[in-house]
């Protein structure tokens, strides 16, 4: 969907114009400016409270009203956005007009959320559809009285917008099609453009550099494992950050199969490894001063004769031991790989990024992320950049007590047979990779993939949380 920009006193057309309204204050203001509306607001009492909505066809004016309650900061801007696509949607409007005129009032962030999550609630994934039936909006148009603010904050919307759209493409794709070797090609392609190199980690390399997590939990499938190590180096740059992303392109469980209500949306075991790919692709894209490296480990894990099994006990890079008690934990052991070798390059800060607990989507649901870790000045950072955009962090303890319970009888650690606060104990298993380096562990778990809308969101499927996140933060520390 394109956006556009127009001054608001230049625009002559007859169509509906989404008109948003702050409270009981935006409702005096817009009768004095459109008196004809003034009848359709009575017949409804029509106060212009959060959610609430008018369609007023009276006069020469065609107004669609859409009330804020209270003066937009950027979470109101967030359900704001959401409301006028839904609007856009119910009533198949495909270039639709927005008078932005009270958005302008306000700060370039609230101007920047606005843009965002217009932009998120119109993706759709369109592809396997056989009828042209689906509803998809062209344009709209938004009228100012000074667009050259607004013109500079959609360009760089647009272009996060943009990735954020592949990336949601990728998790939504079918995992026939989206295997590591298709995600290889993927990242081959984007660094096409010369902003950032790949190099690939196949399965002979994988053996050299002792990647055993990767070789073990991918041995079960015909698509063998990789590793890519993206790398964005820019003229100048004063901090240097790796992401690590969770690349399970399909988990069925291996040898611990899941049930097949629970084997539902495992196409999105990779959101991390493609939030990943998509930071890296928008960082180098806009030039920003900060080194990037995103480790991508790429599995496939399925049942076969090669299988790797429960009490195997696998031995990592960095000499550390894993009993395994669970194949179906087979996120963390992909990682360590990554984590180990992030950490060699002792980056300024390591993040990393996986769906991978359930219990966090238990604890938190669907609008928050779990944030793990012991570093004060990443935890406020990252915090900061939540706030910013929306997706949201919610600190978890990495409570060393809990520490006992990763221990195995047989090898320094086991995958899994935590019992109660598993992610939190998960999360203390990764910690143990990342020697002395700076590290965040992001369960996303919850918020990759959702199956019903929420507050932010009126789509479902892959939302391409951490991109406009992981961005903000890099960012802001560049």
């Amino acid at each position: 969907m394109k956006i556009r920009i127009k001054q608001k006193n230049e625009y002559s057309g007859d169509e509906y114009i989404i008109t948003p309204v702050v409270g009981k204050k935006g409702v005096v203001e817009l009768i004095k400016e459109n008196p004809e509306v003034k009848n359709d607001i009575r017949k409804i009492d029509f106060k212009g409270n959060e959610g609430e909505k008018l369609l007023s066809g009276s006069g020469d004016k065609k107004l669609f009203l859409t009330g804020t309650g209270s003066p937009l900061n950027e979470d109101l801007t967030r359900k704001l956005s959401k409301n006028i696509i839904t609007i856009v949607k119910e009533f198949r409007i495909r270039r639709s007009v927005i008078d932005g005129t009270e958005i302008e009032k306000y700060s370039d962030a609230v101007i920047s959320n606005f843009f965002d999550y217009l932009l998120l609630n119109s993706y759709t994934f369109e592809k396997y559809f056989s009828n042209g039936n689906r509803f998809i909006p062209d344009s709209i148009l938004i009228l100012v009285n000074n667009k050259k603010k607004f013109i500079r904050i959609l360009t760089e919307s647009n272009k996060i917008s943009e990735v954020v759209d592949y990336v949601r493409d990728l998790i939504n794709e079918i995992p026939s099609v989206v295997t590591p070797d298709f995600i290889k090609k993927k990242a081959l392609s984007l660094s096409e453009n010369g902003n950032f190199e790949v190099e690939i980690f196949d399965h002979k390399r994988l053996k050299k550099e002792k990647l055993n997590g990767l070789l073990n939990v991918g041995t079960g499938s015909e698509h063998k494992p990789l590793l890519l190590k993206l790398s964005y180096t820019p003229p100048e740059f004063d901090k240097e950050v790796a992401i690590v992303g969770k690349g399970i392109t399909y988990d069925s469980g291996g040898l611990n199969i899941k049930p097949g209500s629970h084997m539902s949306t495992m196409k999105s075991d990779m959101s991390g490894s493609a939030v990943a790919l998509g930071v890296i692709d928008l960082v180098s894209m806009l030039n920003l001063p900060v080194k990037l490296i995103s480790y991508l480990p790429l599995a496939e894990n399925m049942p076969s004769e090669r299988s790797y099994k429960p009490d195997d006990i696998i031995t990592f890079r960095n000499g550390k031991s894993v009993e395994i008690i669970n194949t179906d934990a087979e996120g963390r052991l992909v990682l360590a790989d990554a984590i180990i070798l992030a950490s060699e390059e002792k980056p300024d800060f390591l993040i990393e990024l996986s769906t991978l607990t359930g219990s966090i989507v238990a604890a938190l649901g669907e609008s928050f992320a779990g944030m793990f870790t012991k570093n004060k000045k990443l935890s406020k950072n990252l915090k900061a950049a939540c706030d910013r955009t929306g997706e949201y962090l919610w600190e978890m303890p990495l409570y060393e007590s809990y520490k006992t319970s990763i221990k195995s009888k047989v090898a320094d650690l086991k995958n899994a047979g935590y019992g109660a606060a598993s992610s939190i104990k998960a999360g203390l298993f990764l910690n143990e990779f990342s020697g002395s380096t700076p590290f965040a562990h992001l369960d996303i778990a919850g918020t990759a993939f959702i199956e019903k809308e929420n507050e932010y969101l009126g789509t479902t499927g892959a939302t391409g949380f951490g991109v406009r996140l992981l961005y903000n933060f890099l960012k802001s520390i560049s």
